[in-house]
């Protein structure tokens, strides 16, 4: 592959329409709609490193009209050489259509694995989706927003770096060497375009050769967290003796280290490792399986001697560490001179998570915990999910008509790796000293006023 840093220059041409009648026109009102339509460049640089593209490459259909709905698919082709093993994959796309939530993109690697990395953005909500034109984007798993949600006001109205429809991580650890294809259709009628180019930024990792040693890594995240993550393969021999690879695990992303040169004695230590992960946010497992290697360590993947032609696999694994979530209470009396408050209540926590020592039940968690005075109940959850983060709602048992109650926060406690909630529940006491009575009591507490003078009934003609 040539990795010498290129720049695409992509070319935003006036919207093609077929000619003749415009076929199946769409009434698309409830769609969405560009706020604001300006003139768009005329030349966009998109660079990156291990950037190779369709027309430079010599590719087919790189440039290419793409078929109206229903009238067939677009397939452009081009080949990429001396990739290796594929680290990481982007997808760069220089597109003129009016109604760009007509088109869906696939990109299939050279191994077949298919991936629709652009899907209609804006279908659903929207019927037909953006109505915006153009596209000069990137598609990245490790971008920050998902291209679905996207439809600027602007031309082209899907420019920038996007998180594509589904992860091109699913192509990880494959051969990047070979024919890679892009399919385009047309989803609606109405509109139409073309593509100008396409492009892909691959990260690669050395293609092993015979008598290497190849290890894979992959990495997850417990709770779906996509932090890139560096890992590093140190060994005592070989070469290259030290190599590091920045991972972006959506769940499981992989990598290939390949060691070269190994003496026939054998006598080699490799390990491998994460360079560092959201400070102590997260416990870390290393599962090590192969020749040289087995079993599970909360250190490191280590292998003894590793052999010519030898694969291994270092599977690491974040799961995070409980959190504190703590309910505060405050009594407040208004009368001066209130007395200290010595009484037990029950706090209650429901979590969408893991609570330290509850069952599950149909998905939650609940637990309660009794405190006095003004004690805390802390519980400890075990947060699941990243995004969206995990809540938890916390209230006090409570049924005395003295106590006004203030819940401050407890409705909507947010949870994730590294980082807790906390909330306070405020009561009020009012009439100190006064009984609280059930409705009979009440009752009975009438009738005997008015047996003893204290209230009276007048009759009115």
């Amino acid at each position: 592959m040539n990795t010498k840093t290129k720049t695409l220059v992509l070319a935003t041409t006036a919207a093609l329409f077929a000619s003749g009648a415009v076929q199946a026109q769409k009434d698309r009102s409830q769609d969405i709609q560009p706020t604001q339509r300006l003139a768009p460049e005329l030349l966009v640089p998109i660079t990156g490193e291990g950037i190779v593209d369709c027309v430079s490459s010599g590719g087919t259909n790189c440039t290419g009209d793409i078929p109206e709905f229903e009238q067939g698919t677009l397939v452009s082709t081009f080949d990429v050489s001396g990739c290796g093993l594929i680290n990481n994959v982007k997808v760069g796309l220089d597109v003129t259509h009016t109604w760009v939530g007509d088109l869906a993109f696939t990109v299939t690697s050279p191994g077949g694995t298919p991936v629709t990395v652009f899907d209609r953005p804006g279908v659903p909500p929207a019927t037909f989706g953006c109505s915006g034109n153009d596209i000069q984007a990137f598609l990245s798993d490790a971008a920050g927003s998902p291209v679905e949600d996207e439809c600027a006001g602007t031309e082209p109205t899907i420019d920038g770096e996007f998180i594509p429809n589904n992860p091109l991580a699913s192509m990880v650890g494959e051969l990047g060497d070979g024919t890679w294809t892009l399919e385009v259709e047309d989803f609606a009628g109405g509109d139409t375009g073309n593509v100008n180019n396409w492009s892909l930024d691959l990260d690669c990792a050395a293609q092993p050769q015979p008598g290497d040693a190849l290890f894979w890594v992959s990495k997850q995240f417990a709770d779906g967290n996509n932090e890139s993550v560096t890992v590093q393969m140190q060994c005592d021999s070989g070469n290259p003796t030290q190599q590091e690879v920045t991972l972006v695990p959506n769940n499981n992303f992989v990598a290939g280290f390949v060691l070269s040169n190994i003496p026939d004695d054998s006598n080699v230590t490799c390990t491998i490792r994460e360079v560092a992960v959201s400070g102590d946010a997260y416990v870390t497992d290393y599962y090590m399986s192969g020749p040289s290697g087995d079993g599970i360590s909360e250190v490191e993947c280590t292998f003894e001697g590793p052999l010519q032609d030898e694969v291994n696999s270092c599977r690491i694994v974040n799961s995070p560490r409980p959190v504190e979530v703590t309910v505060s209470k405050e009594w407040i009396y208004p009368r001066d001179g209130g007395q200290d408050v010595d009484d037990s209540v029950e706090i209650t926590l429901q979590c969408n998570a893991p609570i330290r020592g509850t069952p599950e039940v149909e998905g939650t968690w609940t637990s309660r915990q009794w405190i006095r005075g003004t004690d805390d109940a802390v519980f400890f959850v075990t947060p699941t999910s990243w995004d969206p983060a995990n809540s938890c709602r916390a209230w006090e048992n409570i049924n005395d008509s003295r106590v006004e109650q203030v819940i401050d926060g407890c409705n909507n406690l947010t949870v994730r790796a590294g980082s807790g909630d906390s909330c306070t529940i405020t009561n009020t006491v009012f009439f100190e000293g006064i009984p609280t009575l059930s409705q009979w009591g009440m009752a009975i507490m009438a009738l005997l006023m008015l047996g003893v003078g204290f209230v009276s009934v007048r009759r009115f003609a």
